[in-house]
């Protein structure tokens, strides 16, 4: 940014977000959290100060603050009243699993009339509620139960188990992300779709423009892009292939470590990074073969 107050205030404010969020991944299921809170401020209330923490974590929470701050500090977007800036930080309908909705695109819902907001699309709304419903309740969980057991945990120790588990988690959080859709339409309420067929994908790099959409939708625009044209502007254009893959396995690695705060999913989002970085020289040196 050319303003360097406002690059000041921007990266104080995902600090100050960024700190509580570590602190809670880090310790998220630890026995003896609590026990550490009260030996470090024994005047606050640990169970309090712990629920705070894990509000202020939840994974999707965390990016909207993220979204909000880009926004406002870097994009010149307004700042809403803040019971519209509740609605967009946790909405009900996309607290649980998603998707990530757009703080540009919460910004129009004011310029809907009412009845655009309360009576559009209904049916659609309707037939998506009920599809994901279907996906989660029937589908996923029929095929938990099947495979699993009532109550059991889930795991891989084979690989037809992994197969069962990405299908159970893609009717899982597909059904869920359906309802959200569903609702947002039938409120007025952006909601982006998180899941187009995403097993119909060719490559890796279109499954990841399928599989949840608005995390990637999230990635590209507040760290793959930015990260990349600053490293070409930086290197020149005869680097851009390696600037390209260097912003990927960034951007990959930390979409790793956003799901959980371990080296092995550091090390999947650093791989995954790696395979779609050489899937990107491929596609520029045969681009007939990828083509469908």
């Amino acid at each position: 940014s050319k303003n360097p107050i406002k690059t000041v205030i921007g990266f104080s404010a995902i600090f100050a977000v960024a700190i509580p969020f570590i602190i809670y991944k880090l310790n998220h299921g630890n026995p003896h959290f609590i026990s550490l809170l009260e030996r470090l401020a024994p005047w606050s209330r640990p169970d309090v100060v712990l629920s705070i923490l894990a509000t202020l974590s939840f994974s999707y929470v965390f990016l909207r603050f993220i979204d909000l701050i880009v926004s406002v500090t870097w994009k010149n977007s307004i700042l809403i009243n803040p019971l519209s800036l509740m609605g967009y930080i946790f909405p009900f309908h996309m607290l649980l699993s998603g998707p990530i909705n757009v703080y540009q695109d919460h910004l129009m819902i004011d310029q809907k009339s009412s009845e655009e907001k309360i009576f559009s699309n209904v049916l659609s709304a309707v037939n998506e509620i009920a599809t994901g419903l279907c996906y989660k309740f029937v589908i996923a969980e029929g095929l938990r139960i099947y495979v699993y057991g009532i109550n059991q945990p889930l795991g891989t120790t084979t690989w037809l188990e992994a197969a069962f588990l990405t299908i159970y988690l893609f009717f899982d959080f597909g059904g869920y992300s359906k309802v959200a859709v569903g609702l947002g339409r039938l409120f007025g309420i952006p909601t982006p779709n998180n899941f187009s067929i995403p097993f119909f994908s060719f490559t890796m790099t279109e499954l990841w423009t399928r599989w949840h959409s608005s995390l990637g939708d999230f990635i590209k625009r507040n760290i793959f892009v930015p990260l990349q044209l600053n490293l070409v502007r930086k290197f020149g254009l005869n680097w851009a292939k390696w600037t390209n893959a260097f912003a990927l396995i960034v951007s990959f690695g930390l979409v790793g470590v956003w799901h959980r705060f371990t080296l092995n999913y550091l090390f999947w989002g650093i791989s995954m990074g790696i395979v779609l970085s050489i899937e990107k020289i491929f596609r520029d040196k045969w681009p007939d073969f990828f083509q469908k």
